[in-house]
């Protein structure tokens, strides 16, 4: 009897994991996060150990959330693990996915490092999807770096591993556009609008989205008016409750003091204010709904200082 009880158990940790990932592929992270709380919360009480994955893919979860050095740190964990129990792929994997995530953060060095060291693992274990996947964020450091020429070489390796109909040549032609001008690579994110499904094909779209942003930083003004934002580049953001509070401390927080940061506890309170939520929970659900806003085009809001601000250079506007 214990013994089908402790086989239940290691099934609903399986299931919630494997709700986990579906969650944070179809774009909601938080939620995924939730269901891989409860998981190890399962595997703690009933001393029930995985290979290490479930970390990894809290590492993914956190990542996505903006929490990038939450990640990383889930990322050491797994890989040390999986390295221990000689699975090789989702080692991998893991590593891939670490070095995603120092994409993101600009570190290029560090990135490489990992990413090379993914590939080198990719074609121990004979994985063509992991080593076009892993070319493809090495094509992105290289054009960040300005190495464009080593760029298009490993977009050619990535492409010829990946031959002509593999759906990973959508997500290799978005990396594509970190090597091309400015209009050619707006037209690519401009292909993909929101809701972006599945993870590297969303994160493909941002990373691309923050070239061209710091190629070309978004300038003008923001209007709040109606529960609405109207941007400078003419487009407009229907805001439901949770961005509108948001948003309206942001407004009138950057109205009163310019430069001054808002902290992410008093935002929580304006997006969700009859909600008691844990604190982090609440915090990564607003990230979600940060990055949310920015992939709407809302891009003058920026981190700093335990919180979030307006961008001093951008010019506000509230009705």
């Amino acid at each position: 009897e214990q013994a089908i009880a402790r086989a239940d158990r290691r099934g609903e940790i399986r299931v919630r994991s494997r709700l986990g990932f579906l969650l944070h592929d179809l774009g909601d992270p938080d939620a995924a996060l939730e269901q891989y709380a409860v998981a190890r919360d399962l595997g703690r009480r009933h001393g029930i150990r995985d290979d290490g994955s479930l970390d990894g893919y809290v590492g993914n979860a956190r990542r996505a959330t903006g929490d990038i050095e939450g990640a990383v740190a889930e990322y050491d964990s797994a890989i040390e693990q999986l390295r221990r129990a000689g699975s090789r792929m989702l080692e991998a994997t893991f590593t891939m996915d670490r070095g995603i995530a120092w994409t993101i953060a600009a570190r290029h060095a560090d990135a490489v490092r990992d990413l090379e060291l993914a590939l080198a693992l990719s074609y121990d274990v004979g994985s063509g999807r992991l080593s076009v996947l892993t070319l493809g964020y090495l094509v992105v450091c290289h054009a960040s770096e300005g190495r464009v020429a080593l760029a298009r070489e490993v977009l050619a390796r990535a492409r010829a591993i990946a031959g002509p109909t593999a759906p990973e040549r959508e997500i290799l032609d978005l990396h594509e556009g970190h090597a091309l001008p400015l209009a050619e690579a707006r037209e690519r994110v401009r292909r993909h609008p929101p809701p972006v499904l599945g993870q590297h094909r969303r994160l493909a779209v941002d990373l691309l989205q923050r070239a061209i942003d710091r190629a070309e930083p978004p300038a003008g003004s923001l209007r709040l008016r109606d529960g609405a934002l109207y941007l400078a580049s003419g487009g407009v953001v229907r805001l439901g409750a949770a961005k509108l509070g948001v948003v309206r401390l942001l407004v009138a927080r950057r109205v009163a003091a310019p430069g001054s940061v808002v902290a992410t506890s008093e935002l929580i309170a304006a997006g969700w204010p009859d909600e008691r939520i844990a604190p982090r929970a609440a915090t990564n659900r607003l990230r979600v709904l940060i990055s949310n806003l920015r992939s709407d085009g809302v891009r003058a809001i920026e981190s700093a200082d335990n919180g979030y601000r307006i961008a001093p250079d951008v010019t506000v506007l509230s009705d």
